[in-house]
């Protein structure tokens, strides 16, 4: 009952981030999908972030000492720069340039 519940709610949340991509795109048609796949990833990474924050459990082996903690290579570094630009991203709005109306000829 509970991951029906937590399926429910993540699906509500991508909705409303996929609605606020459309608008913040400029309403346009046809992009529908990229909104909805871009709001999808955006709110796992967000559920993500908060289960890594949220303290899950206490363990009693935790490294007391700098030198038993992980050093994060400069690898790591590097994705966690480039997901946070990605998350930060901004969608280019296109502006919607008239087409032009074919008229008929007179004769």
């Amino acid at each position: 009952m509970e991951a029906n519940r937590m399926g429910t709610e993540f699906m509500k949340r991508v909705r409303e981030r996929a609605y606020q991509l459309w608008e913040a795109a400029g309403c346009g048609h046809g992009h529908d999908m990229e909104h909805w796949l871009m709001a999808e990833s955006q709110i796992a990474a967000e559920q993500a972030t908060a289960q890594s924050k949220s303290p899950q459990h206490t363990s009693t082996s935790a490294p007391t000492s700098p030198a038993e903690t992980p050093q994060k290579s400069s690898r790591d570094r590097g994705k966690a720069a480039a997901k946070e630009k990605m998350e930060n991203k901004e969608i280019p709005t296109v502006a919607a340039s008239p087409i032009p109306r074919k008229t008929r000829s007179k004769k």
